[in-house]
């Protein structure tokens, strides 16, 4: 299943912010094990490595976790076309719906009210369904 992971859940991670880590990091974990396929955008990756400044060693770690599906021309014609206030949660909606996620994995759910044909969820949520919980347990 494929799934588009949102900066704030990775920040989560990166910069072990409490009491959000725990989710977060399974939600990476599910990734890395291929239980999932993880996708972000580039200004995901953009976004993280300015705000936590990791070294390049951190990034290239979590880019062998999540995939970076390219951002289009037209993507960012309708994302500033979009209703979206935030026309960076606009991108990250319509990368999404580029790479056919099945779900759009973020702690900011409300920033993402016009999403169609694309799950919205947090990770605790995430991790709640049925299908993900059974893969946590097997790990």
């Amino acid at each position: 299943m494929k799934v588009f992971i949102d900066s704030d859940v990775i920040l989560d991670v990166v910069m072990e912010r409490e009491p959000f880590y725990h989710d977060s990091a399974l939600i990476l974990d599910l990734s890395a094990r291929g239980y999932i396929d993880g996708v972000t955008s580039p200004v995901v990756i953009a976004n993280v490595y300015y705000i936590s400044r990791k070294p390049a060693d951190v990034m290239q770690d979590l880019l062998n976790i999540v995939s970076v599906v390219p951002i289009t021309h037209e993507m960012m014609v309708n994302a500033f076309a979009s209703k979206y206030d935030d026309k960076e949660d606009a991108i990250q909606y319509y990368t999404a719906l580029k790479a056919k996620a099945k779900y759009l994995i973020t702690r900011n759910t409300r920033d993402y009210e016009y999403a169609q044909d694309v799950g919205v969820m947090s990770p605790e949520e995430f991790l709640r369904l049925g299908s993900v919980k059974s893969k946590i347990k097997n790990r």
